[in-house]
């Protein structure tokens, strides 16, 4: 059965490549009486022509790299390029040790375990390399200084679990609204189906009460 001209006009209608047209294979003697451009466009709002999805660059593969790479995989030695420094500059390391002890400091002046005079002292110790870490931090503070410093962890491990807490919530309900939605989505589309069913039995009735 050709179907040249079905083909043309379904590319045209469609705005694609013929290659890209695809015909359902049961209802073709309805495709090959469709001879204009309004019966071709009514088969494709009843979709019996149809159009293939485009070919384009999968991004899977890429995605699992990433996610291997976020497991600390696919770092060995042969995936390295450039010295320790140049991967890891001297400045970005001292940023990242400098600031969580600065953020760590100013907690404690504010929840007042330490003084101002002691803050400026820590302050510009860290600021001269005195300490490796925080925990080398802590460690001065409750063996020099002899700091109680309980108090100050218990009250940030409660902070975090309300935080984890209103997270798992949030997600909860975006997961609540997502479902909702779909629902809503299918229904339009029964809804949809069903009034095209109906319109198609109409167009039957219509054509064979014609027919005789």
């Amino acid at each position: 059965m050709k179907l040249r001209t079905q083909k043309r006009l379904g590319a045209k209608l469609l705005k694609a490549g013929k290659k890209r047209v695809k015909f359902n294979v049961e209802k073709l003697k309805e495709i090959k009486e469709a001879i204009t451009r309004a019966d071709v466009r009514s088969l494709i709002k009843n979709k019996i022509i149809t159009k293939k999805q485009k070919k384009g660059i999968s991004s899977g593969r890429k995605k699992k790299v990433l996610a291997q790479k976020r497991k600390g995989r696919r770092s060995g030695q042969g995936k390295r390029k450039g010295t320790f420094k140049a991967r890891n500059p001297k400045k970005r390391r001292w940023i990242n040790k400098i600031r969580p002890q600065r953020r760590f400091l100013k907690e404690l002046k504010n929840s007042k375990i330490i003084t101002n005079k002691e803050y400026r002292e820590l302050y510009l110790k860290s600021k001269g390399n005195f300490f490796r870490s925080i925990s080398h931090l802590e460690l001065y503070l409750t063996k020099t200084m002899k700091k109680d410093l309980t108090k100050y962890k218990e009250n940030k491990e409660k902070k975090l679990k309300e935080l984890l807490k209103n997270k798992a919530q949030e997600k909860e309900n975006q997961n609540k609204k997502q479902k909702k939605q779909e629902t809503q989505k299918k229904q339009v589309k029964q809804e949809e189906r069903a009034k095209t069913s109906k319109t198609k039995k109409n167009t039957e009735k219509k054509e064979k009460k014609t027919k005789k």
